[in-house]
């Protein structure tokens, strides 16, 4: 059985895990390997810190967290930061969740996305995040492609329609915001806690919410997104959704499955999925979806999605975890082993999982 690694209630809690590959920032740290988190309760450019592994040390020892503030904080406020992931330049994207609180409504903050350049970090160096502010662009997007799909979508709820939907769109009216254009009375909210890169200046994207009817989770697949922040978040039409896939094999409609975190491995993607909602405070999730806690996290694979169209992809499992229902992100460490974050207790837990170890 993996072992479970507390770094204590100082540490900050993770929201999405993603490997460091330059050998020159773990050296400066003093670490063999390290992983990207990023911190959802922080604004943009504070929700990022580095973990690392000392070289010395047992796998399940060792670990430790570094803080880091990336520049000065922008005009706008930015929070709720929920994954990560690399493209081929050496760019690091950060996702806001595109959400809201649990009591709604959608929250502009929470609809950005960040990057920053990983060869320009070291141990005493720390350039300045991009932080790009377009409140309800990817809402606007990923709604229009699920309805084009014809996935039947997880019916949505009172609470969620009024609390998340209506809410918001009176806040636009009321504020007279630019961004009221880009929301409709039958949208669903999006919850986007997963995201990896796949070349081409293409992002698969996974969805925490919603999810199909039968409850499985959704990816969709997004392209132009380095084209879009190399012109400043400004070309609007640079972004495309271009694909929506739905992870079968995951839930049911008594207990729906989103997606938590996502990477590549091996030439396959990889999903942490678990819950729509969490057990830790009454939201409308909760309200309106009576099996949201009743869903513990699985690790999966299954094939990479193709280019266009509507995809379904059997998942396989790697890991189940039985008893852990708020993991909140995965990666490969680059050599034999599977690491973890849990957001618990409001501390930082790790669980690392080898090849002779088994979960759940």
């Amino acid at each position: 059985m993996a072992e479970l690694i507390d770094l204590g209630p100082k540490a900050p809690e993770a929201s999405s895990i993603l490997r460091i590959d330059d050998a020159e920032l773990l050296r400066g740290y003093g670490f063999d390997r390290g992983f990207w988190v990023c911190i959802d309760e922080s604004r943009g450019e504070q929700s990022l810190a580095l973990l690392g592994h000392a070289p010395d040390d047992a796998p399940h020892e060792g670990w430790r967290v570094e803080r880091i503030d990336a520049g000065a904080a922008p005009d706008e406020k930015t929070e709720d930061a929920e994954a990560l992931t690399r493209d081929e330049r050496g760019y690091v994207y950060v996702f806001g969740s595109q959400y809201g609180s649990k009591a709604g409504p959608l929250q502009p903050r929470r609809a950005f996305i960040g990057r920053f350049h990983e060869p320009g970090f070291t141990a005493t160096e720390t350039p300045t995040v991009e932080l790009f502010r377009r409140p309800f662009l990817l809402h606007r997007k990923i709604n229009d492609a699920l309805r084009s799909s014809g996935i039947a979508l997880l019916p949505l709820g009172p609470n969620m329609q009024s609390r998340y939907i209506a809410k918001t769109m009176r806040e636009g009216a009321r504020k007279d915001a630019t961004w009221r254009e880009l929301l409709r009375f039958e949208d669903w909210p999006i919850n986007l806690e997963g995201a990896t890169y796949v070349g081409d200046d293409v992002f698969l994207l996974g969805l925490r919410f919603p999810t199909t009817a039968d409850g499985h989770p959704l990816i969709v697949r997004v392209r132009g997104l380095g084209r879009w922040a190399d012109a400043g978040g400004n070309d609007d039409a640079a972004l495309e959704v271009e694909l929506a896939a739905v992870l079968t094999g995951l839930g049911d409609r008594a207990y729906p499955v989103g997606v938590r975190d996502m990477t590549t491995h091996d030439g396959r993607l990889h999903v942490l999925a678990g819950a729509i909602g969490t057990e830790r405070k009454p939201s409308a999730i909760e309200i309106d979806y009576a099996g949201y806690r009743r869903v513990d996290c699985v690790h999966v694979q299954t094939a990479m999605p193709g280019a266009t169209g509507v995809a379904e992809l059997q998942s396989e499992t790697v890991h189940a975890f039985e008893g852990h229902p708020n993991i909140e992100g995965l990666e490969f460490d680059g050599r034999s082993e599977w690491v973890y974050v849990l957001d618990e207790d409001e501390r930082l837990r790790l669980i690392v999982v080898g090849p002779e170890d088994s979960v759940g």
